[in-house]
């Protein structure tokens, strides 16, 4: 792959050296996958299609003139400061910004959707160059996206790709393949035997967020398409484990439980906790109570993995209980890989989410590069941190995994070529 980014898009065609060999994909016969006419589902945000189409005549409001040659001004709305990893993602697009001298208007939605709508009538009014929205759901910014676009103003998303509208591309990390990784993660290193029953429960984010729910789900699918390895019946294709975990986790929406017969997998329950280590300790808490015999937490992210240690421990379960993450690669988190307290995180750090995005928007406005036909995610990472490779991302004096070297995200064709080559 000639990029790195290009390996968080390319869940078609990639080789999974440090996970464990090729996969094999429906999509090498002429039949397409179920799966890829589902792409649009909020559960598989991060999931490529290669069949997509392009985007190049969207309107995007793109190209775009700059209002001052002096400096770029941008209008960022941001979803929250209500945990560490908002507070560090905006704090990160205001040092790169400084770093480029471009003007920045950050405002803070504060979980509020009416909120957020006000500032994009406030970046369309003042006529900023281009919009950074940091969405708090899928559906809600669609019609503010798209008012901003016919005012002739660009827009990124950041974290959660809106539903079809015409943003330019959404940075964010690998939502479900981070949390593919981290499943598969649980069943090959070893932590859940296949004689004895995985008895899981989840702890997410927040419901009906694509990052949420995508990661979520893809942990499911992971644990499915390696418990079924480890039992020697494997799946025909991957895309049939991506589709069981979907199966199993609607059902989980739906009822508050799930299983899957086949591999001895059962979600006794789901708990909410918002982000946050208290998020997590006090959904973990509930679970504890209502699932004692749990071996195992589906846990979004480390800070709400952290909180749940903390339940588990005062419930006096914790050396029974195993907690896989998807996101974010704090250096809590890799601490707790290196005490054992978690088994894996994704790649998903806000530092790099901030990074990245500021220099997507300097590529295009300073470099030339061309944003006209980018997929709606262009994932920055892919991949997880665990015991084996712990060590390789972490940095003493760091918040997060240390930040790789940014490169521009591969368009639609490009991804198509790749594939087909």
């Amino acid at each position: 792959m000639k990029k790195r980014m290009l390996a968080g898009m390319m869940t078609l065609a990639m080789t999974l050296g440090t996970f464990g060999g090729m996969v094999g994909y429906a999509q090498e016969t002429e039949e397409i996958h179920e799966v890829y006419t589902m792409t649009s589902e909020l559960c598989f945000a991060g999931l490529i299609n290669p069949y997509m189409k392009d985007r190049a005549d969207v309107e995007k409001a793109w190209p775009k003139e700059r209002a001052s040659e002096d400096t770029v001004s941008i209008g960022m709305s941001a979803q929250s400061l209500a945990s560490d990893f908002f507070v560090t993602l905006n704090s990160t697009i205001e040092e790169a910004c400084e770093k480029y001298g471009y003007k920045l208007t950050l405002l803070n939605a504060d979980g509020d959707t009416q909120k957020q709508s006000e500032h994009i009538d406030t970046f369309i009014s003042t006529g900023v160059d281009i919009i950074l929205i940091d969405p708090i759901d899928s559906t809600t910014p669609v019609n503010d996206i798209n008012r901003a676009i016919e005012a002739g103003i660009p827009v990124i998303a950041i974290g959660t790709q809106p539903e079809d509208c015409g943003i330019l591309t959404t940075i964010c990390s690998d939502c479900f393949m981070n949390g593919f990784e981290a499943g598969k993660y649980a069943i090959t290193c070893g932590a859940m035997a296949a004689e004895d029953p995985i008895l899981a429960t989840v702890i997410i984010g927040v419901m009906g967020s694509s990052t949420s729910e995508s990661r979520v789900c893809g942990m499911i699918a992971g644990l499915l398409y390696s418990r079924m390895e480890q039992a020697g019946t494997p799946y025909e294709c991957v895309e049939d484990a991506y589709l069981a975990g979907y199966d199993m986790f609607q059902t989980l929406k739906t009822t508050g439980k799930a299983e899957n017969a086949d591999t001895n997998f059962s979600i006794l329950g789901m708990g909410i906790g918002e982000w946050t280590v208290e998020g997590g300790l006090a959904a973990a808490e509930d679970l504890c109570t209502a699932s004692p015999d749990m071996n195992l937490i589906i846990c979004e992210n480390d800070f709400m993995a952290a909180g749940a240690r903390k339940a588990l421990a005062s419930a006096g379960i914790n050396d029974n209980v195993e907690i896989i993450c998807a996101s974010d690669g704090t250096v809590e988190g890799l601490e707790m890989i290196m005490n054992g307290d978690i088994l894996c995180t994704g790649l998903g750090s806000p530092v790099e989410e901030g990074v990245f995005t500021v220099e997507l928007i300097h590529a295009i406005f300073e470099e030339g590069a061309d944003p006209s036909n980018l997929p709606g995610i262009s994932p920055f990472n892919i991949g997880i941190i665990n015991k084996e490779n712990v060590e390789e991302y972490y940095e003493e004096g760091n918040s997060y995994y240390k930040v790789s070297e940014f490169t521009f995200p591969d368009t639609i064709p490009e991804i198509k070529a790749e594939y087909a080559g």
